[in-house]
Parts: C-alpha cells; structure tokens; sequence
C-alpha cells in the first residue's frame, strides 16, 4: 500500500497515536481518520487510473504494431505475387514474340521483293 508504512514498527505507531490524541484531542480523531480513509482511497483510485491508462496505452500501441505487422506482411506477399506475374508476363511475351518474329520477317521479306506500287 504506502511503502513508508512498511519501515514503522509497533513502538512507532503508538508514538504517533499519542501525538495525535494529543494535538488533535479524541473528539476530531474520527474525522482525522475519515480524512485520512478518503485521502487514501483517492490515492489508491488515482494509481489504479493511472494502471489503467498505461494498460490501455500498451494495447493500442501493440494493437498498431500488429497492425503494422500484418501490412508489412501483406505487402511482401503482393510483391511476390506482383514479381511472379511479372515473369509469367516476360515468358508470355517470348513466346509470342519467338512466334510473332519469323511471321513479321517473312512479311517483310516478301514485301522487299514486290516492286514499290505507289501512284
């Protein structure tokens, strides 16, 4: 609970019991003791709040890293498929071009040999 309340031994606290029947006088220790319970209830609130916060902060903080994470990994799996396109493409495109290229040579041999027809 309080840290200093763990280093005050039996002796001590009957010291400061007496010191406060004393300054105090017995017709205000029971509200000193209501101040006192109230006082530690809104500590004990207030570092529970304060728990809170940083448990709440911790998750949205991881929540974003595992957000960043799945991204980050959806974009290398895009680039493998984007790269693996690529290549299917670049084959495609030998081949058509390996079947493509004799046709347009002949086509063009042929047209060298006809004499030019212009008007």
């Amino acid at each position: 609970m309080l840290v200093f309340l763990e280093n005050i031994g039996g002796s001590e606290v009957v010291v400061i019991l007496l010191f406060i029947l004393i300054f105090f006088g017995s017709k205000n220790i029971p509200g000193i003791a209501r101040t006192f319970g109230r006082f530690m209830r809104q500590v004990r609130d207030a570092s529970q709040d304060i728990q809170d916060e940083i448990k709440k902060s911790s998750t949205e903080i991881q929540r974003e890293i595992n957000i960043n994470k799945a991204l980050h990994e959806a974009n290398i799996g895009v680039n493998n498929q984007t790269t693996g396109l690529a290549q299917e493409i670049e084959k495609i495109e030998k081949a058509v071009k390996s079947n493509v290229n004799p046709i347009t040579d002949s086509i063009e041999e042929s047209m060298k040999d006809q004499p030019n027809q212009n008007p």
